[in-house]
């Protein structure tokens, strides 16, 4: 018996083999694409539903930002936003709540945010500009005006009573200069006045603790998702404050934005999203593999014949085992590229 060592006679042979064996091939090749089709289409929807999932819960919260750093002072909203953690921020700086008799029960919420802070808080303009310094102008949302009963028109008239966190209450007109679409999803609603008209209402204030009035928020965003409650830990002690214990010296309240799945997971220790995803790829993976599987074996079954007549010219079973193997790889070659493709758009 002559033994066959040419590996180029091997790759000739499946190849014209395989021009004789279109049809079941390309059955093969249609079931490799589908199985691919169906394992990228689990991690694309997966994706998206993470991502509808984070939206809305961040609509819910009220903020897109990882974090926050709350009741600040000035001085500590100038030395923590340097931190090298720190990639982008916003400030806010909180005034009190609306009480208009017409608000009822809902909740306004009056403050100054600069322009960051209120993009990722969910107060983008759709109308007009964000307040002046030194002026007594308002931004709100559509909500507000509703409560109010104000036309959506620049340059309004928009008389706000401001009950501050020691009970005290202010009382001023304001001149509307903007707008944006209210959103039900969200907590409360939002009216946003200058800076310069926080810091005048306060002269003199007696802020009792946890009174929020005159207080900054300092908003941030990480590099990543993962892992904020740690870092939000490692920027306050870079700086010389604890976040453990209330009571204790230097201390700093954070906050963690619940809308981001990995914090979520993080604080709840939640793997049942992550073991549902493995569940149903496994599931596909497995199928699809039985699927080929079998169309493999039942293919070889029926080429006994021609596998024998290759054993009697000298080739070995290494090598028939290799004519098997050669016509999957060039099969996944082109299903797997084309089911990848298709579940990818």
């Amino acid at each position: 018996m002559i033994k066959v060592d040419n590996k180029k006679t091997i790759y000739t042979i499946t190849k014209k083999y395989m021009k004789e064996n279109k049809r079941r091939n390309g059955i093969i090749i249609l079931a490799i694409i589908l199985t691919s089709l169906m394992l990228t289409s689990v991690f694309t929807i997966s994706g998206i539903l993470i991502k509808s999932i984070e939206n809305e819960n961040f609509r819910q919260v009220g903020s897109e930002f990882h974090g926050a750093f709350k009741f600040l002072n000035l001085e500590e909203v100038e030395e923590l936003k340097t931190d090298s953690f720190i990639n982008k921020y916003g400030v806010r700086r909180i005034l009190g709540l609306g009480v208009n008799d017409t608000f009822n029960k809902s909740q306004v919420e009056i403050s100054y945010m600069d322009e960051n802070n209120a993009y990722h808080s969910f107060a983008r303009l759709e109308v007009g500009r964000l307040p002046n310094e030194n002026t007594k102008e308002v931004a709100c949302d559509t909500g507000v005006l509703d409560l109010l009963g104000i036309e959506k028109e620049i340059g309004k008239e928009v008389f706000l009573k401001i009950r501050l966190g020691n009970g005290k209450t202010i009382e001023d007109t304001f001149t509307l200069v903007g707008w944006w679409e209210y959103d039900e999803a969200l907590f409360s609603n939002q009216a946003l006045v200058p800076l310069s008209y926080v810091e005048n209402a306060l002269v003199g204030y007696d802020r009792i603790d946890p009174d929020m009035t005159g207080t900054y928020d300092l908003n941030i965003f990480l590099d990543n998702s993962k892992n904020i409650e740690e870092k939000l830990n490692e920027i306050a002690s870079n700086h010389g404050f604890q976040v453990k214990d209330p009571n204790g010296e230097k201390f700093l309240d954070i906050g963690v934005n619940w809308g981001y799945l990995n914090s979520v997971m993080e604080q709840k220790n939640s793997i049942e999203m992550i073991v549902s995803i493995i569940f149903f790829v496994l599931i596909i993976a497995i199928s699809g593999y039985m699927i080929i599987y079998n169309i493999f074996q039942i293919s070889v079954l029926q080429d006994i014949k021609f596998y024998g007549l290759l054993k009697t010219i000298g080739t070995t079973k290494k090598q028939i085992r290799k004519i098997i193997l050669t016509q999957a790889l060039i099969l996944a070659v082109i299903g797997i590229p084309i089911g990848l493709g298709l579940g990818l758009l």
